[in-house]
């Protein structure tokens, strides 16, 4: 029996062998990207309390921008084509991207909403910030991958390169940490699980309950931590602290927010604050399809 494909491939697939519409989609994909990097800038100082704003804007660009492709493409669609796609999206679990796809009810609407999250998608895994730094100097707008001089706030491509070496640094530590590493792993598990669940099912004020999820479990992680500060001391973690620092720079309020409690959070602070940005994190977005199949 033939295996059926990921809707994901279904759209790439479309778009290599129709030139018109993938034309169009590259263009929807250069213009919404610009609105999403817009609005980030305008918010890129807000507060907590602001993040239900932000996402009320980032959902309404990203409404507006799947609209607009839509009725671009519609007349250029066979039917072959796009019936066996809305096959899919009629069997994908309920929630608000996938509302939304079914609403629009046309192929490249799936890659285009995931070009718009507020989490552009990643470069190759560098070996080092330096290396990741030097791959983004040509579109950093901090400076930072320039001349390494601390800015006041990083821009995006210099923070995703930090919170990178950050994240890797912490799981390098924790390699050496066995003990504490099984001990965080049974704090983010059931943490994953409620995070995932309530983005597949977007309910009112689902930022601030996540949020308030996050820091309870950051209480957890301090709490792991303080329990296994002798093992801590035997290991240098200069550079996890010199990476945290900069982390707490990011301009995007949802792992920024979590990053600027890493002195008291401790080891976890680095997965945390990458927790934070929802499906634009893998193991946030590979637990959301666990959760789906389980249900």
């Amino acid at each position: 029996m033939k295996r059926e494909t990921t809707l994901e491939a279904d759209e790439v697939a479309l778009l290599a062998r129709n030139e018109a519409v993938a034309t169009i989609h590259e263009d929807a994909v250069r213009v919404g990207r610009a609105s999403i990097a817009e609005v980030m800038g305008v918010h890129e100082s807000m507060r907590r309390s602001d993040v239900e704003r932000f996402n009320r804007e980032v959902h309404a660009l990203q409404r507006r921008s799947l609209v607009d492709y839509a009725l671009r493409v519609r007349g250029l669609l066979a039917e072959d084509d796009a019936g066996p796609w809305r096959q899919k999206v009629e069997r994908r679990p309920a929630g608000a991207r996938n509302d939304l796809l079914r609403e629009v009810g046309v192929p490249g609407a799936l890659l285009l909403l995931d070009a718009m999250e507020p989490v552009p998608d990643e470069p190759a895994q560098a070996s080092s910030l330096e290396e990741a730094l030097a791959r983004v100097a040509d579109r950093c707008t901090c400076g930072y991958a320039k001349t390494r001089a601390v800015p006041r706030r990083l821009c995006l491509v210099c923070a995703m390169s930090v919170n990178d070496a950050w994240l890797f640094e912490e799981q390098r530590l924790l390699e050496r940490s066995p003990q504490l590493a099984r001990e965080l792993d049974a704090i983010f598990d059931p943490l994953l699980d409620r995070i995932a669940d309530m983005r597949n099912s977007p309910m009112e004020g689902f930022s601030d309950l996540a949020a308030s999820l996050r820091r309870k479990a950051s209480g957890r992680i301090a709490k792991a931590n303080r329990a296994h500060r002798e093992v801590k001391a035997q290991g240098d973690d200069k550079s996890w602290q010199e990476l945290a620092t900069l982390a707490a720079l990011d301009p995007r309020p949802f792992p920024a927010g979590d990053a600027k409690r890493w002195k008291r959070t401790g080891w976890g602070s680095a997965r945390l604050s990458a927790v934070a940005l929802g499906e634009g994190n893998p193991e946030v977005k590979e637990r959301m399809t666990k959760r789906a199949q389980t249900r």
